[in-house]
């Protein structure tokens, strides 16, 4: 009986051994679960940081390309107010040219239509002609002297000075209603594209 109870026993203690080895195997899962997990975890750190690295870095570049743009654009401002200037100054030089040449006081004449501009009148076969006072103006301005490109700009801001900003389809529109005045004069404004008007003798 006491052997009986002996083998009892050992079987009892081996199928506690297999339990306890299998719980081993189980932990042993585990832990290397948990450090795939951990090592896992890391590496993702390891990418965020990174990560953030690179948004900085991103940041820095980005802001040094904003200032780059600033600084291209303060000077592209520069340029265009210097090319306003000298623009200014030709058109200045051109007029002070055409008055030596002309004379302030003179008499100048395209076809049928004539400008004395001591008398401030345009004349159109050979009788006074009124016209209104922007029109004028523009017609003053082309005519001084004839043949003379003038851009948008100067007329735009010549009209301007008396009446507000003026833009292009206005502009457009004084110079339709001119052209239909001096039909038949003998005298034309022409459209040059991307220059201006220029008045000169209406090809025969």
């Amino acid at each position: 009986g006491q052997m009986a109870a002996s083998a009892e026993q050992y079987g009892a203690l081996l199928s506690e051994h297999e339990k306890a080895k299998d719980e081993v195997v189980r932990l042993e899962t585990v832990l290397r679960e948990a450090e795939g997990a951990a090592k896992a975890d890391a590496e993702l750190e390891g990418q965020l940081e990174k990560a953030k690295a690179e948004v900085a870095e991103l940041r820095t570049e980005a802001h040094a390309a904003q200032e780059e743009r600033s600084k291209l654009q303060a000077d592209l401002t520069k340029v265009q107010a210097r090319g306003t200037e000298e623009h200014g100054a030709a058109e200045a030089r051109l007029r002070a040219l055409v008055r030596r040449v002309h004379g302030p006081n003179d008499r100048v004449a395209v076809g049928l239509l004539a400008l004395d501009r001591k008398a401030r009148r345009f004349f159109l076969q050979a009788q006074a002609w009124d016209l209104p006072a922007r029109e004028f103006e523009v017609l003053w301005e082309l005519m001084t002297p004839p043949g003379r490109v003038v851009s948008k700009r100067v007329l735009s801001d010549k009209l301007s000075e008396t009446d507000g900003a003026l833009g292009d389809n206005a502009l457009e529109a004084f110079i339709s209603r001119l052209r239909k005045k001096l039909a038949g004069s003998g005298a034309c404004i022409r459209t040059l594209r991307g220059l201006g008007y220029v008045l000169e003798e209406e090809p025969a």
